[in-house]
């Protein structure tokens, strides 16, 4: 049950809820945000294990998360801010806000609505045959490595191992391979 309904609830009125889990264990984690600010940091999972974050009105920070299986992470309304993960899967996407993504390893599919969306590997991470990365910014630019694309549309790399997709509908798209 929620606390939202009920003002004797001792989470009713708090403005943060800290929750602290034994590395070894936890497999899934999901959380769900009506408003404010959600942060997760720090977490070792495993390659089956799952984390599933939704915000509806609020931003999201995850940084120093390894080894999940998959990483699911919805915003309506708040910008999306993701630094030194390394997962199998992640799938980024947010309705109104801009997605800053760094240090990333493992797949992706990034989706703006509304917002820019920034992409950068972890140092090392890229390499032609491991990686096949396709940009689409629908209005907006599109630059790679620090080098501006012609054209909304760019795809590289012919690797099998990690896909990568990004699309901004109104914003730019970079991506910085690190390599």
């Amino acid at each position: 049950p929620g606390s939202s309904g009920n003002p004797s609830h001792p989470l009713s009125n708090a403005s943060q809820v800290k929750v602290i889990v034994p590395s070894d264990a936890l497999k899934n984690l999901s959380v769900d945000s009506s408003a404010g600010e959600v942060d997760i940091s720090g977490l070792t999972g495993t390659s089956d294990g799952k984390i599933t974050v939704r915000a509806s009105a609020g931003g999201i920070d995850i940084e120093n998360v390894y080894g999940f299986g998959e990483l699911n992470v919805k915003s309506s309304a708040g910008g999306v801010d993701i630094d030194g993960v390394t997962v199998g899967s992640a799938v980024v996407k947010s309705s109104a806000g801009s997605l800053e993504i760094k240090n990333f390893e493992g797949s992706l599919d990034a989706d703006s609505s509304a917002g820019g969306v920034e992409v950068s590997l972890r140092d090392g991470a890229y390499s032609d045959a491991k990686y096949s990365v396709s940009l689409k910014a629908s209005a907006g630019s599109v630059e790679v490595d620090g080098r501006h694309i012609k054209g909304s549309e760019y795809s590289f790399g012919n690797g099998s191992e990690y896909i990568i997709h990004i699309k901004s509908s109104a914003g730019s798209v970079k991506f910085d391979t690190n390599r």
